[in-house]
């Protein structure tokens, strides 16, 4: 039930709640995959299938991810038990299906409990988009399924995978033996088979991005972006698509927060949620949660995308929960006529970074409508907030070259102060993030006594800066960064060539002479005595 009540709206217009509730009546649509083309299946004799290879073999652990978004029942044979429709095949070796109650079951052809269905209990309903993930590890006796990126299932088994239909071994997608005949309706996107067990964080990083296909472990990738059904890892076992299987073009709306990477602990920053190649919205309603260990909600706003053309709205921002991590009852409609298409801002919340970590943001409950009611379907992105450690590494207030200092004095060691990207040890990544904050003030620092007592000299920052370059990824952050750093490499050369008085003077075994280049060049030095004879 949700923590607002639709009446509320009657205290300020009569058309926004009966609007509302003809378009939020009995939408519920869930996360779905990223943008591109899916697989299209009818549940009848549809599927994918790709030839036997040694590299889909999994007898020790696996790890299956997709994203479905089923349709109908499947077809099964008409026995309640088996009845649905199969999302990931290796026959008689492992598989993953949707059956006729929208649970999600799998088999393995392991000791225990062989080769017969399991029941996670998890329900995917039809016409919802969900991203589904299956592990088995023989080393830890245990299977896992992860829904959305959370695990929702774990249970027991035993032995390494064999084989109970050899004479079968095609990999399918959508289907499975003919004589089975469970075949999947709807659509399905994104099948990753991997070698080993993914855990629940390395699941979330990935389950919105497509991959490059040559990441560690990936034994099969389909994601038919492309038109086909090729497999874009380096194993190659492409598929060839059977009966009326399809590859469409995913023209879905999309509602996300724009990842950010660039949040420091203490921060206050706005973030926008944005929905994308919508056509004729005119109101939305949704939940917000987050991590209230990382950040804290400061306000709510209304966006400005459904106020275009002069429209009249009416917005309720919902109520923050800071203890809970969560803002519930956020909601939009447009009293104008008509509907607005396109991109734009739906709303804007302020957070404050509390500490490192992943703040990431979630939408619950998203329904979105039409001017008529009618829903409008939608694919809906996590995306994460990394808040880091503050660039003033010494906690003077600012960040200058002394935060440089004490972030090169830490090279190769895990001191969290100085690991500004928290990647457990401090190099020139960390480096490169301070210097891209430097103010305008740390472009002029003098070579002052704080400076040279530390050992920074233009040798120690035009090695910094050949650091960089070697890792330059040419992105902003290190055009920046490379940039500040050439700045202070400047301001710590002298204006003038000169050569300073020796020290100490006279009287010692041995005596320094000092001198500085404005500009570089080769030098020769020559010593006389107090009779102008060249001594050295």
């Amino acid at each position: 039930m949700k923590r607002y009540a639709l009446r509320n709206f009657l205290r300020h217009s009569l058309w926004v709640l009966i609007f509302l509730f003809l378009f939020c009546a009995s939408l519920n649509l869930s996360l779905a995959a990223g943008i591109g083309s899916v697989l299209s299946l009818d549940g009848d004799g549809d599927e994918v299938r790709v030839e036997h290879a040694q590299s889909l073999v999994m007898p020790l652990t696996l790890t299956i991810e997709t994203w479905i978004h089923p349709l109908g029942p499947g077809s099964g044979q008409g026995d309640t038990r088996t009845n649905g429709g199969i999302i990931v095949n290796k026959e008689g070796e492992y598989e993953l299906g949707r059956f006729e109650d929208g649970s999600i079951r799998f088999a393995v052809s392991n000791e225990d409990p062989g080769w017969d269905w399991v029941n996670t209990g998890f329900v995917v309903p039809e016409g919802t988009w969900a991203h589904l993930a299956f592990t088995y590890s023989e080393e830890t006796q245990t299977f896992q399924l992860f829904a959305n990126g959370i695990r929702v299932f774990s249970g027991p088994g035993t032995g390494e995978i064999g084989d109970a239909y050899d004479e079968d071994n095609y990999f399918k997608i959508g289907g499975r033996r003919p004589s089975a005949r469970n075949f999947f309706d709807g659509l399905i996107d994104e099948v990753r088979l991997w070698s080993f067990v993914r855990t629940e964080a390395e699941i979330q990083a990935t389950m919105n991005t497509v991959l490059q296909g040559n990441e560690s472990g990936l034994a099969g990738y389909w994601n038919f972006d492309d038109g086909t059904a090729n497999d874009l890892s380096r194993h190659g076992n492409h598929g060839v698509l059977i009966g009326d299987a399809k590859i469409v073009e995913d023209n879905l709306a999309r509602i996300f927060f724009p990842a950010t990477d660039s949040v420091n602990v203490g921060d206050r920053f706005t973030l926008g949620l944005v929905v994308e190649d919508i056509t004729n919205l005119a109101g939305w309603e949704l939940d917000i949660t987050f991590d209230p260990a990382v950040l804290q909600a400061v306000s709510v706003s209304e966006g400005d995308f459904l106020s275009q053309n002069n429209g009249q709205t009416f917005f309720q921002a919902g109520a923050i929960n800071n203890t809970a991590g969560e803002i519930p009852g956020s909601a939009l409609a447009r009293i104008s006529a008509g509907g607005i298409s396109g991109t734009g801002t739906l709303l804007s919340i302020t957070f404050e970074a509390k500490t490192i970590g992943e703040g990431n943001l979630r939408l619950h409950e998203v329904k979105l409508g039409d001017p008529s009611g009618g829903r409008i379907p939608f694919r809906t992105v996590v995306n994460s907030i990394t808040v880091g450690n503050s660039r003033d590494v010494n906690g003077d207030g600012q960040i200058n070259i002394f935060d440089l200092i004490v972030v090169a004095q830490n090279f190769g060691q895990s001191n969290p102060q100085a690991d500004i990207n928290s990647d457990g040890v401090v190099n020139i990544f960390d480096l490169i993030q301070v210097a891209q904050r430097l103010g305008e003030s740390a472009a002029g620092v003098a070579p002052g006594v704080g400076i040279r007592l530390s050992g920074i000299n233009s040798e120690t920052i035009q090695n910094w800066i050949d650091m960089a370059h070697a890792v330059d990824d040419d992105s902003l952050l290190f055009q920046e960064g490379i940039l500040n750093l050439k700045h202070i490499l400047e301001a710590i050369r002298p204006d003038q060539t000169a050569l300073l008085p020796n020290y100490p003077n006279p009287f010692n075994p041995e005596t320094w002479i000092p001198y500085q280049l404005a500009h570089a060049a080769e030098v020769t030095l020559s010593i006389y005595d107090t009779e102008g004879m060249l001594v050295r």
